[in-house]
Protein backbone atom coordinates (compact mmCIF):
# COMPACT_ATOMS: atom_id res chain seq x y z
CA UNK A 1 0.00 0.00 0.00
CA UNK A 2 1.17 3.65 -0.90
CA UNK A 3 2.36 5.74 2.39
CA UNK A 4 0.67 8.61 3.18
CA UNK A 5 3.49 10.55 3.33
CA UNK A 6 2.52 13.86 1.05
CA UNK A 7 -0.66 12.85 -0.04
CA UNK A 8 -3.83 15.15 -0.23
CA UNK A 9 -6.49 14.68 1.79
CA UNK A 10 -8.71 12.75 -0.62
CA UNK A 11 -5.57 10.44 -0.92
CA UNK A 12 -5.20 9.62 2.55
CA UNK A 13 -8.84 9.09 2.82
CA UNK A 14 -8.90 6.46 0.37
CA UNK A 15 -6.29 4.79 2.06
CA UNK A 16 -7.41 4.99 5.05
CA UNK A 17 -10.45 3.12 3.85
CA UNK A 18 -7.68 0.33 2.23
CA UNK A 19 -7.07 -0.52 6.05
CA UNK A 20 -10.32 0.23 7.69
CA UNK A 21 -11.70 -2.34 4.76
CA UNK A 22 -9.44 -4.94 3.90
CA UNK A 23 -11.99 -7.02 2.07
CA UNK A 24 -12.04 -3.47 -0.36
CA UNK A 25 -8.72 -2.69 -0.05
CA UNK A 26 -8.23 -3.39 -3.74
CA UNK A 27 -10.75 -1.39 -4.65
CA UNK A 28 -9.74 1.64 -2.85
CA UNK A 29 -6.31 1.44 -3.88
CA UNK A 30 -7.53 1.52 -7.24
CA UNK A 31 -9.24 4.31 -6.88
CA UNK A 32 -6.36 6.01 -5.35
CA UNK A 33 -4.27 5.40 -8.56
CA UNK A 34 -6.63 6.49 -10.76
CA UNK A 35 -7.38 9.66 -8.84
CA UNK A 36 -3.55 10.47 -8.43
CA UNK A 37 -2.80 10.15 -12.36
CA UNK A 38 -6.02 12.62 -12.87
CA UNK A 39 -7.48 9.35 -15.03
CA UNK A 40 -10.86 10.95 -14.22
CA UNK A 41 -12.89 8.88 -17.24
CA UNK A 42 -11.64 5.53 -15.54
CA UNK A 43 -11.97 6.99 -12.14
CA UNK A 44 -15.80 7.01 -12.98
CA UNK A 45 -16.00 3.45 -14.39
CA UNK A 46 -14.40 2.51 -11.12
CA UNK A 47 -16.70 4.30 -8.87
CA UNK A 48 -19.51 2.76 -11.17
CA UNK A 49 -18.25 -0.89 -11.05
CA UNK A 50 -17.64 -0.39 -7.00
CA UNK A 51 -21.02 1.40 -5.86
CA UNK A 52 -23.56 -0.75 -7.81
CA UNK A 53 -22.00 -3.57 -6.40
CA UNK A 54 -24.10 -5.19 -3.35
CA UNK A 55 -21.46 -6.83 -1.92
CA UNK A 56 -19.21 -3.37 -0.94
CA UNK A 57 -21.85 -1.92 1.25
CA UNK A 58 -19.94 -3.39 4.15
CA UNK A 59 -21.63 -1.28 6.91
CA UNK A 60 -24.34 1.67 6.83
CA UNK A 61 -22.24 3.85 6.11
CA UNK A 62 -19.00 3.56 3.91
CA UNK A 63 -20.19 4.59 0.48
CA UNK A 64 -21.66 7.77 2.19
CA UNK A 65 -18.37 8.36 3.98
CA UNK A 66 -16.67 8.00 -0.23
CA UNK A 67 -18.91 10.58 -1.05
CA UNK A 68 -18.77 13.18 1.92
CA UNK A 69 -14.77 12.64 1.88
CA UNK A 70 -13.66 12.03 -1.77
CA UNK A 71 -16.16 12.34 -4.54
CA UNK A 72 -18.00 15.39 -3.26
CA UNK A 73 -14.44 17.17 -3.53
CA UNK A 74 -13.77 16.50 -7.07
CA UNK A 75 -17.25 15.63 -8.30
CA UNK A 76 -17.06 18.87 -10.51
CA UNK A 77 -14.41 16.56 -12.65
CA UNK A 78 -17.02 13.56 -13.57
CA UNK A 79 -19.51 13.42 -16.02
CA UNK A 80 -22.49 14.58 -14.67
CA UNK A 81 -24.69 12.21 -15.66
CA UNK A 82 -22.41 9.35 -14.16
CA UNK A 83 -22.14 11.52 -10.72
CA UNK A 84 -25.97 11.85 -10.64
CA UNK A 85 -26.22 7.81 -10.79
CA UNK A 86 -24.15 7.42 -8.17
CA UNK A 87 -25.42 10.01 -6.28
CA UNK A 88 -29.24 8.35 -6.30
CA UNK A 89 -27.64 4.83 -5.48
CA UNK A 90 -25.55 6.03 -2.43
CA UNK A 91 -28.29 7.77 -0.82
CA UNK A 92 -30.32 4.45 -0.89
CA UNK A 93 -27.64 3.33 2.19
CA UNK A 94 -29.32 5.50 4.53
CA UNK A 95 -31.39 3.94 6.79
CA UNK A 96 -33.80 6.74 7.55
CA UNK A 97 -35.75 8.30 4.72
CA UNK A 98 -35.41 11.71 6.18
CA UNK A 99 -31.69 11.59 6.13
CA UNK A 100 -31.57 10.33 2.65
CA UNK A 101 -34.17 13.47 1.47
CA UNK A 102 -31.85 15.69 3.19
CA UNK A 103 -29.03 14.32 1.47
CA UNK A 104 -30.52 14.50 -2.06
CA UNK A 105 -31.72 18.47 -1.21
CA UNK A 106 -28.24 19.04 -0.28
CA UNK A 107 -26.87 18.15 -3.88
CA UNK A 108 -29.48 19.86 -5.84
CA UNK A 109 -32.06 22.11 -3.94
CA UNK A 110 -33.86 24.84 -5.93
CA UNK A 111 -32.59 28.35 -5.59
CA UNK A 112 -35.90 30.46 -4.54
CA UNK A 113 -34.70 33.44 -5.28
CA UNK A 114 -34.57 32.92 -9.17
CA UNK A 115 -37.05 31.37 -10.33
CA UNK A 116 -36.81 32.19 -13.80
CA UNK A 117 -33.10 31.70 -13.65
CA UNK A 118 -32.58 28.20 -15.98
CA UNK A 119 -29.95 27.16 -13.36
CA UNK A 120 -31.66 26.27 -10.13
CA UNK A 121 -30.54 23.59 -8.80
CA UNK A 122 -27.51 24.22 -6.11
CA UNK A 123 -25.14 21.98 -4.67
CA UNK A 124 -24.39 23.09 -0.93
CA UNK A 125 -20.71 24.75 0.45
CA UNK A 126 -20.39 21.60 2.16
CA UNK A 127 -20.64 19.43 -0.40
CA UNK A 128 -18.58 21.17 -3.62
CA UNK A 129 -16.91 23.43 -1.50
CA UNK A 130 -17.86 26.33 -3.66
CA UNK A 131 -21.07 27.38 -2.70
CA UNK A 132 -21.52 29.54 -5.46
CA UNK A 133 -21.79 27.68 -8.74
CA UNK A 134 -23.62 24.95 -9.72
CA UNK A 135 -23.51 21.74 -9.93
CA UNK A 136 -26.64 20.44 -12.43
CA UNK A 137 -28.49 22.53 -14.42
CA UNK A 138 -32.06 23.45 -13.92
CA UNK A 139 -33.65 20.73 -16.86
CA UNK A 140 -30.38 18.77 -17.20
CA UNK A 141 -30.73 15.17 -17.53
CA UNK A 142 -28.19 14.65 -14.15
CA UNK A 143 -30.70 17.03 -12.09
CA UNK A 144 -33.47 15.14 -13.42
CA UNK A 145 -32.30 11.76 -12.42
CA UNK A 146 -32.12 12.89 -8.80
CA UNK A 147 -35.03 14.65 -8.89
CA UNK A 148 -36.58 11.25 -9.64
CA UNK A 149 -35.05 9.75 -6.88
CA UNK A 150 -36.51 12.27 -4.35
CA UNK A 151 -39.95 11.86 -5.94
CA UNK A 152 -39.79 8.10 -5.21
CA UNK A 153 -38.58 8.99 -1.89
CA UNK A 154 -42.17 10.81 -1.29
CA UNK A 155 -43.68 8.18 -2.71
CA UNK A 156 -42.48 5.82 0.20
CA UNK A 157 -42.91 8.79 2.61
CA UNK A 158 -46.56 8.28 1.40
CA UNK A 159 -46.40 12.16 0.11
CA UNK A 160 -47.76 10.90 -3.40
CA UNK A 161 -48.89 14.98 -4.48
CA UNK A 162 -45.08 15.76 -3.86
CA UNK A 163 -43.96 13.27 -6.06
CA UNK A 164 -47.04 13.59 -8.64
CA UNK A 165 -45.89 17.11 -9.13
CA UNK A 166 -42.11 16.42 -9.98
CA UNK A 167 -43.12 13.64 -12.18
CA UNK A 168 -45.28 16.43 -14.04
CA UNK A 169 -42.22 18.97 -14.30
CA UNK A 170 -39.96 15.83 -15.77
CA UNK A 171 -42.57 14.76 -18.25
CA UNK A 172 -42.88 18.00 -19.50
CA UNK A 173 -39.13 18.15 -20.29
CA UNK A 174 -38.68 14.50 -21.05
CA UNK A 175 -39.10 14.98 -24.74
CA UNK A 176 -36.17 17.11 -24.89
CA UNK A 177 -33.37 14.65 -23.55
CA UNK A 178 -32.36 11.33 -24.84
CA UNK A 179 -30.52 9.24 -21.95
CA UNK A 180 -31.36 6.00 -21.17
CA UNK A 181 -30.11 6.46 -17.48
CA UNK A 182 -33.23 9.03 -16.85
CA UNK A 183 -35.71 7.25 -18.87
CA UNK A 184 -35.00 4.24 -16.68
CA UNK A 185 -35.58 6.64 -13.33
CA UNK A 186 -38.12 8.18 -14.97
CA UNK A 187 -40.42 4.71 -15.45
CA UNK A 188 -39.11 3.32 -12.50
CA UNK A 189 -40.66 5.96 -10.27
CA UNK A 190 -43.45 6.68 -12.72
CA UNK A 191 -44.59 2.60 -11.64
CA UNK A 192 -43.91 2.87 -8.11
CA UNK A 193 -46.66 6.04 -8.64
CA UNK A 194 -49.32 3.61 -10.53
CA UNK A 195 -48.63 0.77 -7.82
CA UNK A 196 -49.70 3.18 -5.37
CA UNK A 197 -52.74 4.51 -7.33
CA UNK A 198 -53.40 1.53 -7.47
CA UNK A 199 -53.59 1.02 -11.31
CA UNK A 200 -52.40 -2.26 -12.75
CA UNK A 201 -52.72 -1.70 -16.51
CA UNK A 202 -50.23 1.95 -15.99
CA UNK A 203 -48.01 0.05 -13.41
CA UNK A 204 -47.49 -2.56 -16.01
CA UNK A 205 -46.84 -0.45 -19.02
CA UNK A 206 -44.30 1.56 -17.65
CA UNK A 207 -42.96 -1.43 -16.16
CA UNK A 208 -41.92 -3.19 -19.51
CA UNK A 209 -40.56 0.42 -20.45
CA UNK A 210 -38.61 0.55 -17.36
CA UNK A 211 -37.35 -3.06 -19.00
CA UNK A 212 -36.03 -1.59 -22.31
CA UNK A 213 -33.91 0.60 -20.30
CA UNK A 214 -32.65 -1.08 -17.32
CA UNK A 215 -30.92 -4.29 -17.35
CA UNK A 216 -32.82 -6.27 -14.36
CA UNK A 217 -29.43 -7.39 -13.11
CA UNK A 218 -28.16 -4.17 -12.27
CA UNK A 219 -30.91 -4.27 -9.37
CA UNK A 220 -30.37 -5.76 -6.35
CA UNK A 221 -31.36 -9.43 -5.92
CA UNK A 222 -33.91 -9.32 -3.23
CA UNK A 223 -35.82 -6.15 -4.82
CA UNK A 224 -35.37 -7.84 -8.45
CA UNK A 225 -37.48 -10.35 -7.16
CA UNK A 226 -40.27 -8.00 -5.49
CA UNK A 227 -40.43 -5.91 -8.88
CA UNK A 228 -41.06 -9.65 -11.12
CA UNK A 229 -43.51 -10.54 -8.55
CA UNK A 230 -45.40 -7.01 -8.68
CA UNK A 231 -45.39 -6.88 -12.71
CA UNK A 232 -47.18 -10.63 -12.53
CA UNK A 233 -49.50 -9.51 -9.76
CA UNK A 234 -50.29 -6.42 -12.29
CA UNK A 235 -50.65 -8.45 -15.27
CA UNK A 236 -53.33 -10.63 -14.08
CA UNK A 237 -55.16 -7.89 -12.74
CA UNK A 238 -55.08 -5.71 -15.34
CA UNK A 239 -58.39 -5.51 -17.31
CA UNK A 240 -56.23 -4.98 -20.72
CA UNK A 241 -52.98 -7.24 -20.12
CA UNK A 242 -53.86 -10.63 -21.96
CA UNK A 243 -50.72 -11.27 -23.55
CA UNK A 244 -48.86 -13.24 -20.86
CA UNK A 245 -46.08 -14.41 -23.03
CA UNK A 246 -44.46 -11.28 -23.41
CA UNK A 247 -43.71 -11.65 -19.41
CA UNK A 248 -42.28 -14.84 -19.61
CA UNK A 249 -39.81 -13.68 -22.52
CA UNK A 250 -38.11 -11.67 -19.23
CA UNK A 251 -35.02 -12.72 -17.44
CA UNK A 252 -36.90 -11.18 -14.49
CA UNK A 253 -39.61 -13.38 -14.66
CA UNK A 254 -37.79 -16.08 -14.90
CA UNK A 255 -35.75 -15.30 -11.85
CA UNK A 256 -39.29 -16.19 -9.85
CA UNK A 257 -38.44 -19.78 -10.24
CA UNK A 258 -37.87 -22.05 -6.95
CA UNK A 259 -38.33 -18.77 -4.93
CA UNK A 260 -40.76 -17.27 -2.39
CA UNK A 261 -42.51 -15.79 -5.39
CA UNK A 262 -42.29 -19.28 -7.30
CA UNK A 263 -46.24 -19.47 -7.38
CA UNK A 264 -46.87 -16.16 -8.89
CA UNK A 265 -44.92 -17.56 -11.89
CA UNK A 266 -47.06 -20.56 -11.95
CA UNK A 267 -50.22 -18.84 -12.00
CA UNK A 268 -48.67 -16.73 -15.16
CA UNK A 269 -47.67 -19.66 -16.71
CA UNK A 270 -50.89 -21.20 -16.19
CA UNK A 271 -52.99 -18.51 -17.70
CA UNK A 272 -50.39 -18.03 -20.40
CA UNK A 273 -51.96 -21.49 -21.82
CA UNK A 274 -55.22 -21.25 -20.51
CA UNK A 275 -55.35 -24.52 -19.09
CA UNK A 276 -58.51 -24.91 -17.15
CA UNK A 277 -57.75 -28.13 -15.48
CA UNK A 278 -54.28 -26.62 -14.55
CA UNK A 279 -56.09 -23.41 -12.78
CA UNK A 280 -58.56 -25.59 -11.30
CA UNK A 281 -55.98 -28.43 -9.43
CA UNK A 282 -53.91 -25.33 -8.33
CA UNK A 283 -56.86 -23.35 -6.61
CA UNK A 284 -57.35 -26.63 -4.79
CA UNK A 285 -53.69 -27.37 -3.79
CA UNK A 286 -53.14 -23.70 -3.07
CA UNK A 287 -56.56 -22.71 -1.60
CA UNK A 288 -55.00 -21.06 1.54
CA UNK A 289 -52.27 -19.40 -0.06
CA UNK A 290 -55.00 -17.44 -2.67
CA UNK A 291 -57.01 -16.31 0.37
CA UNK A 292 -54.44 -15.31 2.35
CA UNK A 293 -53.53 -13.06 -0.56
CA UNK A 294 -55.89 -9.81 -0.52
CA UNK A 295 -55.46 -8.65 -3.60
CA UNK A 296 -55.88 -12.51 -5.44
CA UNK A 297 -58.45 -13.18 -2.82
CA UNK A 298 -60.59 -10.43 -3.99
CA UNK A 299 -59.87 -10.86 -7.74
CA UNK A 300 -60.96 -15.07 -8.09
CA UNK A 301 -64.00 -13.79 -10.11
CA UNK A 302 -62.37 -11.65 -12.43
CA UNK A 303 -59.11 -13.98 -12.75
CA UNK A 304 -61.76 -16.73 -13.47
CA UNK A 305 -63.50 -14.73 -16.30
CA UNK A 306 -59.51 -14.34 -17.74
CA UNK A 307 -58.39 -17.59 -18.02
CA UNK A 308 -61.36 -18.77 -19.77
CA UNK A 309 -60.20 -15.84 -22.42
CA UNK A 310 -57.02 -17.32 -22.70
CA UNK A 311 -58.60 -21.19 -22.68
CA UNK A 312 -60.25 -20.07 -26.01
CA UNK A 313 -57.23 -18.54 -27.23
CA UNK A 314 -55.08 -21.67 -26.35
CA UNK A 315 -58.21 -23.23 -28.24
CA UNK A 316 -57.73 -21.11 -31.48
CA UNK A 317 -53.89 -21.41 -31.44
CA UNK A 318 -54.12 -25.75 -31.11
CA UNK A 319 -56.58 -25.64 -34.09
CA UNK A 320 -54.94 -25.75 -37.36
CA UNK A 321 -55.49 -23.01 -39.57
CA UNK A 322 -57.31 -24.21 -42.66
CA UNK A 323 -60.34 -25.73 -39.58
CA UNK A 324 -60.72 -22.68 -37.81
CA UNK A 325 -64.42 -23.26 -37.98
CA UNK A 326 -64.98 -23.92 -33.99
CA UNK A 327 -68.51 -24.35 -32.79
CA UNK A 328 -70.24 -23.29 -29.73
CA UNK A 329 -70.09 -26.74 -28.78
CA UNK A 330 -66.64 -26.57 -28.94
CA UNK A 331 -65.54 -23.96 -27.24
CA UNK A 332 -68.35 -24.47 -24.22
CA UNK A 333 -66.89 -27.52 -23.53
CA UNK A 334 -63.28 -26.43 -23.87
CA UNK A 335 -63.98 -23.08 -21.89
CA UNK A 336 -66.35 -24.74 -19.31
CA UNK A 337 -68.80 -22.14 -20.49
CA UNK A 338 -72.67 -22.49 -20.52
CA UNK A 339 -73.66 -21.96 -24.19
CA UNK A 340 -75.49 -18.63 -23.61
CA UNK A 341 -72.01 -17.32 -22.49
CA UNK A 342 -70.21 -18.32 -25.70
CA UNK A 343 -71.24 -15.42 -27.79
CA UNK A 344 -70.66 -12.74 -25.70
CA UNK A 345 -66.61 -14.62 -24.35
CA UNK A 346 -66.35 -14.18 -28.08
CA UNK A 347 -67.40 -10.74 -28.44
CA UNK A 348 -64.90 -9.50 -25.49
CA UNK A 349 -62.28 -11.39 -26.91
CA UNK A 350 -62.59 -10.31 -30.09
CA UNK A 351 -63.00 -6.48 -28.55
CA UNK A 352 -59.68 -7.01 -26.92
CA UNK A 353 -57.96 -8.17 -30.00
CA UNK A 354 -56.82 -11.58 -28.94
CA UNK A 355 -59.13 -12.45 -32.16
CA UNK A 356 -60.40 -11.92 -34.90
CA UNK A 357 -63.33 -13.58 -36.90
CA UNK A 358 -67.26 -13.47 -38.20
CA UNK A 359 -69.30 -14.90 -35.37
CA UNK A 360 -72.48 -17.24 -36.76
CA UNK A 361 -75.40 -17.09 -34.67
CA UNK A 362 -77.59 -19.58 -37.21
CA UNK A 363 -74.90 -22.24 -37.14
CA UNK A 364 -73.32 -21.36 -33.62
CA UNK A 365 -69.82 -21.08 -34.93
CA UNK A 366 -67.08 -18.83 -35.27
CA UNK A 367 -64.62 -18.64 -38.38
CA UNK A 368 -61.22 -17.19 -36.80
CA UNK A 369 -58.81 -15.33 -38.96
CA UNK A 370 -56.47 -14.03 -36.49
CA UNK A 371 -54.84 -15.39 -33.44
CA UNK A 372 -52.61 -13.11 -31.28
CA UNK A 373 -48.89 -14.05 -31.31
CA UNK A 374 -47.72 -16.10 -28.29
CA UNK A 375 -44.86 -17.23 -26.26
CA UNK A 376 -44.26 -20.67 -26.61
CA UNK A 377 -43.81 -23.02 -23.82
CA UNK A 378 -42.00 -26.35 -24.38
CA UNK A 379 -45.40 -28.28 -24.67
CA UNK A 380 -46.76 -25.83 -27.24
CA UNK A 381 -43.17 -25.87 -29.36
CA UNK A 382 -43.81 -30.27 -29.18
CA UNK A 383 -47.62 -29.40 -30.49
CA UNK A 384 -46.03 -27.18 -33.14
CA UNK A 385 -43.34 -29.29 -34.21
CA UNK A 386 -45.90 -32.16 -34.46
CA UNK A 387 -48.37 -29.96 -36.68
CA UNK A 388 -45.31 -28.88 -38.77
CA UNK A 389 -45.03 -32.87 -39.83
CA UNK A 390 -48.76 -33.51 -39.99
CA UNK A 391 -48.27 -30.52 -42.54
CA UNK A 392 -44.72 -32.04 -44.17
CA UNK A 393 -46.86 -35.11 -44.16
CA UNK A 394 -49.76 -33.78 -46.36
CA UNK A 395 -47.72 -32.11 -48.70
CA UNK A 396 -46.02 -34.95 -49.28
CA UNK A 397 -49.14 -37.05 -50.04
CA UNK A 398 -50.73 -33.91 -52.02
CA UNK A 399 -47.05 -34.43 -53.94
CA UNK A 400 -47.44 -38.26 -54.46
CA UNK A 401 -51.03 -38.03 -55.84
CA UNK A 402 -50.27 -35.35 -58.28
CA UNK A 403 -47.26 -37.55 -59.39
CA UNK A 404 -49.50 -40.81 -59.87
CA UNK A 405 -52.09 -38.53 -61.41
CA UNK A 406 -49.66 -37.06 -63.66
CA UNK A 407 -48.36 -40.88 -64.88
CA UNK A 408 -52.15 -42.21 -65.30
CA UNK A 409 -52.59 -38.93 -67.62
CA UNK A 410 -49.38 -39.53 -69.54
CA UNK A 411 -50.59 -43.20 -69.89
CA UNK A 412 -53.91 -42.76 -70.89
CA UNK A 413 -52.84 -39.93 -73.60
CA UNK A 414 -54.25 -36.75 -71.97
Amino acid sequence: MSSVDNKDPQQVFLLQQAQQYPQLSAHYETLEELYRKKLYHQLTKALYQFIFNDANYVDDKNMIMLYVNFIAKIQRSLNSIELSRLIVRISKQFESLQDALEFLDKICIEDKDSKNSKNKAMITSDASGDGNSLLFAHGSVAWMIVQCEIGSLYLIGSLVPQCKQIMDEITELLDRCEHSALYSQYYRVCLQYYKVMGAPQQYLEHSLKFLTHTKAQDLPKQEQLLFGSDICLAALLSEQCYNFSTLLSHDLIQLLQRTEFDWLYQIICIFNTGDLNAWKTYCLRHEERLKSHETIRNSLAFLEQKIRLMALVELVFQTPAHERCISFDTISTQCRLQMDEVEMVLIRAMSLQLIRGIIDEVDKTVTVSYCVPRFLQNAQIADLRQGIQRWIEKIKNTQQDISVQLKTNKLEGI
